[in-house]
């Protein structure tokens, strides 16, 4: 959900010690120490953080629009701007998830999670492990006048 929260509209919030996966319930509004680890989750985090500050898809003016992809299971969305394009898939169920690739999901990405180049054919199918999201995104051309 993390990654969810990088790439939606908004402002992404990262409680107190989520970062080392603290996992202590904190007292509202009293003093409470985090018991600071190994900060487990910071490069993930940061990684999340330096995306949302640099994809241009990402401004608050940019287009937000939900993916069906005809399964309840499967959540996703396109953000936007100008020809720049973010989109997050996820699965939010406890089972493995099947899907055939949409138009809006067609073409050539780059993985945001490792950088790499993927071709996502369109009506080929995907399989989804049980809470597994990616987040892609692709310039497209812009139209000429």
């Amino acid at each position: 959900v993390a990654a969810m929260t990088a790439v939606l509209p908004g402002m992404p919030l990262i409680y107190s010690g989520q970062e080392s996966a603290q996992t202590k319930h904190l007292k509202f509004f009293e003093k409470d120490v985090i018991e600071w680890g190994d900060y487990e989750y910071a490069p993930f985090y940061a990684q999340m953080m330096k995306l949302h500050h640099q994809s241009r898809s990402l401004l608050p003016q940019s287009s937000f629009e939900i993916i069906d992809l005809k399964n309840d299971n499967l959540f996703a969305f396109k953000r936007t701007f100008k020809n720049e394009e973010t989109i997050f898939v996820m699965n939010i169920s406890k089972s493995l998830e099947r899907f055939i690739l949409p138009q809006a999901l067609s073409g050539q990405f780059t993985n945001c999670a490792n950088s790499t180049d993927i071709k996502l054919q369109l009506n080929s199918e995907l399989v989804f492990e049980p809470y597994q999201n990616f987040i892609l995104q692709r310039e497209k051309p812009l139209p000429t006048k």
